[in-house]
């Protein structure tokens, strides 16, 4: 059974902290986010701007009677949100007004902001390892699948206010 919730930054955060929740179970893959992606991120993060879902597989402890998560989808993106919440990221150049800050060096409303925002998470209930390894492969093989990126996606993905390439009328794709 899966359902689909939100959870502040500062709920997930306090579950890593807490070690509720296990960022890097057996089936994922090892930190591979360079500093730019995480900064990105970030940036999006303390702009409110969309961000996909995270998968968390959450299951009780028989013994201790808590709930353990893991996080099946979005290890990279988490990461990032606890590096920089611990002053270990510091946001590049794309993050304009934020560029060479941390965590520490952001006034109030913008660590209201990062604190405050809301990530979608689907929790998986209970689902055996098999189904979670499914889950997992599922939510990435789409960025392994070959792509082609022409002109015109390169041109609609640009923000008109940072040097658009120029329009070049009548050339190949």
């Amino acid at each position: 059974m899966a359902t689909l919730e939100s959870a502040m930054v500062s709920t997930l955060l306090e579950w890593y902290d807490e070690k509720s929740l296990v960022v890097n179970p057996d089936f994922q893959r090892r930190e591979v986010w360079p500093v730019r992606a995480k900064s990105y991120f970030v940036d999006s993060v303390i702009r409110h701007r969309p961000s996909p879902n995270m998968y968390i597989r959450s299951k009780v402890d028989l013994k201790t009677r808590k709930t353990v998560r893991e996080v099946v989808d979005g290890q990279q993106r988490m990461r990032a949100l606890h590096e920089f919440v611990n002053n270990r990221l510091t946001l590049d150049k794309r993050s304009e007004e934020y560029e060479g800050l941390r965590y520490e060096d952001l006034d109030d409303a913008a660590k209201g902001a990062f604190l405050s925002y809301t990530i979608g998470v689907v929790q998986l209930f209970n689902p055996r390892d098999d189904e979670v390894i499914d889950i997992f492969r599922r939510c990435h093989v789409f960025r392994q699948l070959p792509t082609t990126f022409d002109f015109d996606e390169h041109r609609s993905s640009t923000p008109l206010g940072r040097n658009p390439p120029p329009l070049r009328w009548g050339q190949p794709k």
